[in-house]
């Protein structure tokens, strides 16, 4: 990405791995979930929290497994962009992150935490549409979440073990 003249930007379309880290970091980091409760925003703001804790855990999820498999993750279904949480779970927890994660979380609660957000991009990115009803457990995903980043942030560096 580079700065032009009079504030427009270009954003170069060539991928590289590292890429899609730097995005999912910079969706988490949005989230604010980090430092605040969550008695501090108001619904439009949950919203916004939600849908990009959603599509961080997307990014991270695809990241691995671009790191895993060496290509995209293309979704189970052609023209399917893969935003089942689930599905990309269950491809990628062979590698590591299944060991790593539940360490820190039931699997029960690892299944709920992403049935849950698998739908929340898709459902709530438009709220305006009209939305499902969305019951998450705020401090298991913000858990969740920082585990998941850490996990994806080091991925490389330590290659987990099966």
């Amino acid at each position: 990405m580079r700065l032009i003249k009079n504030g427009q930007v270009l954003i170069d379309n060539r991928l590289e791995k590292k890429d899609i880290l730097i995005e999912a970091n910079s969706f988490y980091d949005i989230t604010t979930l980090k430092n605040k409760s969550v008695f501090e925003f108001n619904k439009y703001q949950l919203i916004a929290i939600i849908v990009n804790c959603a599509f961080s855990l997307e990014l991270y999820f695809k990241y691995i497994y671009l790191c895993i498999y060496n290509e995209l993750y293309k979704g189970k279904n052609k023209g399917n962009n893969g935003h089942k949480l689930l599905d990309i779970y269950n491809i990628i927890k062979h590698y590591g992150l299944e060991n790593f994660i539940e360490k820190y979380f039931k699997k029960e609660e690892i299944e709920k935490i992403l049935e849950q957000m698998s739908s929340a991009f898709v459902d709530w990115r438009y709220a305006y549409e009209g939305r499902k009803q969305l019951i998450v457990n705020y401090i298991l995903l913000k858990d969740f979440i920082a585990y998941i980043s850490e996990y994806a942030n080091n991925v490389e560096k330590n290659k987990y073990e099966r």
